[in-house]
């Protein structure tokens, strides 16, 4: 009989990758004492981004800094960046500032980090903050990467820059768009999903790709949107499939 295929490093960072975004945080801490003390797998630095991700996500953030500093290496961009998102959405402000002074310091060279800083900062009301990240951003030269989403319909794939206003049905994306404002109490450019929904059959899916990770407002508007005219919508972004119906996320809104 052949000897049992084990788990490796690789295999463990999945794992914890895929509780982590979906929020199993009893079933994460399990699996990566298992790695350490059954299969004595050194963690790197992935699988602690992956711990304190799922740590941070879930608001425990306490928790999440005490793995950083019990950590056998040192902290990188990666790991304070999981622990900055998580006090960003709860508000653990005290913990969070420690978190984006280590970000500075190791000087990342990605805007959006910068961009996540400056914007924990406002939230913190730390507006001196704030202003010397964007005075960093602007000396830095970095540009962000324009936003498009991608939309077949027809036959044919239409793409759409943030606030895009070149589109030959503008006029007719812009009044789907107010139609469904009247509906929701909050809803931004979504010029993908409008055209779609405009251009396809009633009751037909809508597929869109996205060249960023979807954010947070476009996420709870397209939950609103699915609900309000009755149609699934699949979003593909750089991260995952989310596929959204009946005002529901198959994410469960961890992403």
């Amino acid at each position: 009989m052949k000897d049992a295929i084990e788990p490796d490093d690789a295999t463990f960072a999945a794992l914890l990758s895929a509780l982590s975004h979906s929020g199993l945080v009893d079933e994460g801490r399990f699996w990566f004492d298992t790695m350490v003390e059954k299969y004595k797998i050194r963690p790197t630095e992935k699988h602690y981004a992956c711990v304190v991700d799922l740590l941070a996500r879930a608001g425990l953030v306490e928790e999440a800094r005490d793995v950083i500093e019990g950590m056998e290496i040192e902290p990188t961009v990666a790991i304070w960046v999981a622990l900055l998102s998580g006090c960003l959405n709860h508000k653990k402000f005290s913990i969070g500032e420690t978190a984006a002074n280590k970000i500075l310091g190791l000087k990342p060279n990605s805007l959006g980090i910068y961009v996540l800083v400056s914007n924990f900062f406002a939230a913190a009301k730390k507006w001196e903050n704030v202003a010397q990240v964007r005075k960093t951003m602007k000396a830095t030269g970095m540009r962000k990467t324009p936003g498009h989403s991608v939309v077949e319909a027809n036959g044919r794939l239409h793409a759409f820059l943030t606030e895009d206003g070149s589109h030959p049905q503008r006029e007719e994306i812009a009044w789907t768009l107010r139609k469904l404002e009247d509906e929701m109490a909050s809803l931004g450019e979504r010029l993908a999903i409008a055209f779609a929904l405009l251009n396809t059959a009633p009751g037909s899916k809508v597929m869109v790709a996205k060249n960023l990770r979807v954010c947070g407002d476009c996420h709870e508007a397209t939950k609103f949107i699915s609900m309000i005219v009755k149609r699934e919508i699949i979003v593909r972004d750089v991260k995952r499939f989310h596929h959204f119906k009946d005002g529901v996320c198959s994410c469960g809104d961890y992403w």
